[in-house]
C-alpha cells in the first residue's frame, strides 16, 4: 500500500517520462533494479511503516532522503541503557531522561518516533530536538524503555546515552545567537542616524561601513550554522529548510 502523498510523488509525471523512484527514500532506481527498493533497509523499514499502520509518516515527508542502506532491525547490545534505566526505575515515580539519537533527517521522523513512544504504556511525554539529535522522554517507572528502544531502531533510528558534545553544541548555537543579537543592536543605534537626517558626509559614510561590517559578521558568526547544514544536505541530494 502507498500512501496518497506517495502515490502524487510517483504519479505527477508522464509516464513515459517518469523515473522508477525507491518506494521509501524517494531516490531513483536503476534501470536494472526489478525491485521497488533500492536496498533492502529501505524495504523492511516500509514494510515495517505498513504493517504497524504508519503510513502518514510518508504523506509527511514529500521530499527524497538518504536510504536505509543497512537494516538494523536486528537485536543490538543494550548494555548502554541498563544504568540509565535501573537510575530511572529507583526513582520509582515520573522521570525525565535524555538520549541521544541518530537518523533523523525530516519532520516526519520527528512523528515517527512520537507515535512509537505514545504507543507505550507509561509513556507521558516527548520531545525530539532533531537539531540537537536529542530526545527528552517523561516516562513513569512502568515504562519499558529497552521495548522503545529496540522498537524505534527497527525503523533505521540509533540511540545512545548522551554525550558532552551534545550539550557542547547546545552552548556554542547559544553563544552564536547571543553573538548575533548584539551585533544586530548595535547595527540598529547605527541606523537611527540615518532617521535623524544624516544622509552624507565622512561620519555617514562611517556608520554606512560599520554597518556593513556588522552585517558581514553576523551572517559568517550566525549563518555559518546553516551553511554547514546545507551543503550537507546537498551532499546527500536533499534538500531542506536550510
Amino acid at each position: 500500500m502507498i500512501s496518497t502523498a506517495r502515490r502524487f510523488v510517483l504519479d505527477d509525471r508522464p509516464a513515459s517520462s517518469a523515473p522508477r523512484l525507491c518506494l521509501h527514500c524517494y531516490n531513483e532506481l536503476a534501470a536494472s533494479d526489478k525491485s521497488a527498493f533500492c536496498c533492502a533497509g529501505c524495504e523492511i523499514v516500509h514494510g515495517l511503516l505498513v504493517a504497524g499502520d504508519l503510513e502518514h509518516y510518508y504523506d509527511l515527508r514529500t521530499q527524497n532522503t538518504a536510504p536505509v542502506v543497512e537494516a538494523r532491525g536486528e537485536r543490538r547490545d543494550l548494555k548502554w541503557l541498563e544504568e540509565i534505566d535501573a537510575r530511572r526505575v529507583a526513582t520509582g515515580g515520573a522521570t525525565s531522561i535524555d538520549l541521544d539519537i541518530q537518523g533523523i533527517q525530516c519532520t516526519a521522523c520527528v512523528w515517527l518516533i512520537e507515535t512509537l513512544f505514545r504507543r507505550c504504556r507509561g509513556g507521558n511525554d516527548i520531545v525530539v530536538n532533531p537539531a540537537l539529535g536529542r530526545a527528552r522522554l517523561v516516562i513513569a517507572a512502568d515504562f519499558d524503555l529497552a521495548s522503545f528502544v529496540r522498537d524505534t531502531e527497527r525503523f533505521g533510528y540509533l540511540f545512545g546515552k548522551p554525550l558532552k558534545r551534545a550539550e557542547s553544541r547546545r552552548s556554542n548555537i547559544v553563544a552564536r545567537m547571543g553573538v548575533c543579537l548584539a551585533i544586530a543592536m548595535n547595527a540598529m543605534i547605527l541606523g537611527i542616524a540615518s532617521y535623524a537626517g544624516l544622509h552624507s558626509g565622512p561620519i555617514h559614510l562611517l556608520f554606512q561601513r560599520t554597518s556593513l561590517l556588522l552585517g558581514f559578521l553576523s551572517v559568517i558568526i550566525g549563518g555559518s550554522v546553516f551553511f554547514r547544514s546545507a551543503w550537507q544536505g546537498l551532499r546527500r541530494g536533499i534538500l531542506h529548510l536550510d
